[in-house]
């Protein structure tokens, strides 16, 4: 029989939702792809007897933990590290993350338990505080992946059978698991966009760095990314109760937010210093993230930016607040902050000055240049009730951002798309094959792309017809100067 995993009240493996499907294999990475039969880069799976392969499960092969002849045992894939990560000789770095891919069918559970240096005699199964790091499938019968933030690993193969990691499906119902990738640094980090454009922060969305879906956008509508599904407080009925994007930018003075939700119940009745409580966008902000699995807040570098979706918004500041630091009111949002609402919901777009941070922090804030890795999460959060959050969508998919930036994800800063008004065909120049081209679009003789859109609608109406093909007809013939679409 194997040793069951006695959870300790410490700090934990952070789990972190990212997009299914695994990318290319980063050097020093290691990973091992589930089957009948296994494909091993520096991860082998330990005590295979204990795993029943599966030919195929939703087109891919995989191992699944039912252990053969035993159905009412707890379950567990075992796994040692055989590569650049694994000790000895050299001690494993104080951050590694694990992402596994697993098919999503049932409402059961599983956590990741991994030996752990520096906490205590039940190290050797560490998986933290409970429910914390616990993955709870929603029955989406469809595979995703998701990752956890290992702290401290020791991997000196002190689990059974030599293991240094298990995947334990709690006894409560078995995983069916394809993919478990190691790594030194955050699988999928974030992308943000510096602005391609001048945003006026009016609710409308309509500026080209909005438009750009090539930058980081932030989909929220699966029940799998609500905070308070571990403890089964959950009450999500589905994508009308909250569901959309949020994208996100920046400059030198400015932290921009443009979010699209939808939200069948638009209330925020909170106040300060508790805005979080209704509906509200929190973003979190590590400018200095060389420590990522950093606990408390560091000052003037982390911060917890609330922005409340009322119809005059509100917003206050977090430097952490679970540990005792006061939350500051920065004042009257005035033009930083607009809300619109829909026929399904609202719109909320802001923009958080660095000026702001500073006043908050005490000291100057630094904006972060292009090629920076920040520190980041969001929560998006709806109040149905007077006074009450009822879910929270989070990128990182762990709620104790609010207290500890390892519970955060990363975002990779970078430069923004530049598009050009009238640059019909994107060669950042207007001549006669933009106006040619604009001319099929507005007789749907071509279909644009989203990109396309934007600068073909030389009038920003929204439509592309002839008005547009003579405006950048005009502009071919005059050799006008480029302007930002």
């Amino acid at each position: 029989m194997l040793t069951r995993c006695l959870r300790l009240c410490i700090p934990l493996g952070v789990l972190v939702s990212v997009a299914s499907g695994a990318s290319a294999q980063k050097s020093g990475d290691l990973s091992i792809t589930l089957g009948p039969i296994n494909q091993e880069v520096g991860l082998t799976q330990i005590l295979p007897a204990t795993t029943t392969p599966v030919p195929d499960l939703g087109g891919r092969p995989a191992i699944s933990t039912q252990a053969p002849g035993d159905p009412s045992a707890a379950g567990y894939l075992s796994l040692a590290l055989v590569g650049s990560l694994s000790t000895p000789p050299a001690p494993p770095p104080a951050d590694v993350w694990v992402t596994v891919e697993y098919y999503d069918k049932g409402t059961d559970t599983f956590d990741l338990e991994y030996d752990r240096l520096g906490s205590g005699t039940d190290s050797i199964y560490f998986a933290g505080v409970a429910g914390q790091q616990t993955v709870v499938k929603t029955d989406s019968k469809q595979w995703l992946t998701r990752s956890f933030h290992l702290l401290d690993p020791a991997f000196t193969h002190r689990e059974d059978g030599g293991a240094d990691l298990r995947i334990s499906d709690n006894g409560d119902g078995r995983e069916a698991l394809h993919l478990v990738y190691v790594s030194k640094t955050v699988p999928s980090p974030f992308r943000i966009k510096s602005a391609a454009d001048a945003i006026t922060i009016d609710g409308n969305l309509t500026e080209a760095t909005w438009k750009d879906r090539d930058g980081g956008v932030f989909t929220f509508n699966r029940l799998s990314q609500d905070l308070y599904l571990p403890d089964s407080r959950s009450n999500w009925t589905g994508p009308s109760d909250l569901s959309g994007d949020a994208r996100f930018s920046f400059d030198k003075d400015y932290f921009y937010v443009g979010a699209t939700v939808v939200d069948d119940t638009a209330n925020n009745t909170s106040q300060f210093p508790s805005l979080f409580e209704g509906d509200s966008i929190e973003v979190y902000l590590g400018l200095d993230n060389s420590n990522p699995g950093r606990t408390g807040y560091l000052v003037g570098s982390d911060f917890q930016i609330t922005l409340a979706a009322k119809d005059d918004p509100e917003w206050q500041v977090d430097m952490g607040g679970a540990l005792g630091v006061p939350s500051v009111d920065p004042g009257p949002v005035g033009a930083n902050a607009a809300r619109k609402r829909t026929d399904s919901g609202y719109v909320l777009e802001a923009r958080i000055p660095w000026a702001v941070l500073s006043q908050a922090a005490g000291v100057t804030v630094t904006p972060p240049s292009l090629g920076t890795t920040i520190g980041f999460d969001v929560h998006v959060n709806d109040g149905d009730s007077t006074s009450t959050q009822e879910n929270t969508f989070s990128l990182s998919g762990i709620p104790r951002g609010w207290r500890d930036p390892y519970a955060w994800t990363a975002a990779v800063l970078e430069p923004g798309k530049v598009l050009y008004k009238g640059d019909a065909n994107l060669d950042n120049s207007v001549t006669i094959a933009d106006v040619m081209l604009s001319l099929r679009f507005a007789l749907n003789l071509a279909k644009p792309t989203d990109d396309q859109k934007v600068t073909a609608d030389a009038n920003k109406d929204g439509k592309l017809n002839i008005a547009d093909v003579m405006l950048i007809l005009s502009a071919a013939l005059k050799r006008l100067p480029l302007q930002p679409a």
